[in-house]
């Protein structure tokens, strides 16, 4: 009877010191998941401010591209213009000297 009361304490005193391990393994893990998902958050954080950096230098970009291509294009209109007045003024040159040779052979 003693060496079964005996046994009994020692597999109480073996469950309890696992049960304790046990414990203690499973606080390991969860302060090791907390970290990990600080990290993970922190990771996520950094990457999301990274985007939003990319973004705007993208968004920088296009307006800038777009500024350059409008004053090319403004550029482009004004030669245009002044090619375009320079033939006016040389059909208008042309529409006159013809009258003052029709005029002159009447």
């Amino acid at each position: 009877k003693e060496k079964g009361s005996a046994l009994q304490r020692q597999y109480e005193l073996e469950k309890a010191a696992h049960q304790e391990e046990l414990a203690s393994v499973r606080l390991m893990f969860e302060k090791k998941l907390e970290q990990a998902n600080l990290q993970a958050q922190q990771y996520s954080s950094a990457i999301e401010k990274q985007k939003k950096l990319i973004e705007a230098q993208v968004a920088q970009q296009i307006q800038t591209a777009r500024m350059s291509d409008r004053k090319k294009l403004e550029e482009k209109l004004q030669q245009k213009r002044q090619e375009y007045e320079a033939l006016k003024a040389r059909d208008l040159q042309e529409i006159s000297n013809a009258k003052a040779a029709f005029v002159e052979e009447k």
